[in-house]
Parts: structure tokens; C-alpha cells; sequence
């Protein structure tokens, strides 16, 4: 049998740490695989192909609003089921979560959550609808120098 292929974009560390996950996790399903970290622009083009047995990615959508969301969702399982919706006119929410638990277009393998180091003098930061850090509130609490 040969070894499955996980492809990561080289610029995204965490992405690789995860593809590792997965290989240990494959290994113990006596499943080989090999980890190849190549460039974005490379990585899109192979997963369209479908050159590639597994990938590590994530969607990059920062916007608050759930029919962006689904649209995305499906895309990223290749199915143009969102597509085809927006064609006719607008992506029902409740539509949209019979269709995907209907299809599952996408396996998680796992979510994670976003983490930011600061000093403990900075106050102010926390994360918007989207996980994206809100930087407009952010203050130092102590006395200048």
C-alpha cells in the first residue's frame, strides 16, 4: 500500500503541526503517509487537481455573516451546491444545514482555536465575530516611562 499523501501551504508552521497530528494518528491505523509542505499558490492548484490525498488548510473568510459562511463551507468541500442556491437567489439557512448534514461536503479533522501572546500590561484585546483580533481597543495600563 502506498503512503498517502498531506500536502501544507510551507508558510503556515501550524498547519504543518496538525499535518503531523494527522500522520501519528494515521500511523496507528497502519496507514503511511508523507507530509509535503509547498507553496500556497502550489497547494491551490494541486488541490483543485486533486493531486494530493489529504490536505491541511483553512478558510479564510472574515466576514460575520452565516450565508458567507455556508458558501464557504460548501467550496471548500467542492460542492457548488452554494452556488447553484445564490444562482436562484438566496442561501436559506435552513436549507443550507439540511443540504450539508445531508452531504457533509467537508471532514473537520479538528478546530482549533486562535491564540495571541501579549504582555500582561496591554489590555484591551480580544477577538471579533469573525476571530479576528480587535486591535481598536487596546491600551497599556501602566505609567509611561
Amino acid at each position: 500500500m502506498r503512503d498517502l499523501s498531506i500536502l501544507v501551504d510551507q508558510s503556515r508552521p501550524d498547519d504543518r503541526e496538525i499535518a503531523l497530528r494527522v500522520s501519528r494518528g494515521l500511523h496507528r491505523l497502519d496507514i503511511g503517509s508523507t507530509i509535503e509542505a509547498v507553496p500556497a499558490a502550489v497547494l491551490r492548484d494541486r488541490v483543485a487537481r486533486g493531486d494530493c490525498d489529504l490536505w491541511i488548510g483553512q478558510i479564510a473568510a472574515p466576514v460575520g455573516i452565516a450565508v458567507a459562511w455556508w458558501g464557504a463551507a460548501f467550496a471548500a468541500g467542492n460542492d457548488d451546491w452554494a452556488r447553484r442556491q445564490l444562482q436562484a437567489g438566496a442561501i436559506d439557512p435552513v436549507a443550507a444545514t439540511a443540504e450539508f448534514r445531508r452531504t457533509l461536503p467537508i471532514v473537520p479533522l479538528m478546530f482549533r482555536s486562535l491564540l495571541i501572546w501579549h504582555q500582561n500590561d496591554v489590555h484591551g484585546l480580544g477577538f471579533d465575530a469573525s476571530g479576528r483580533p480587535a486591535l481598536a481597543d487596546l491600551y497599556w495600563f501602566k505609567a509611561p516611562p
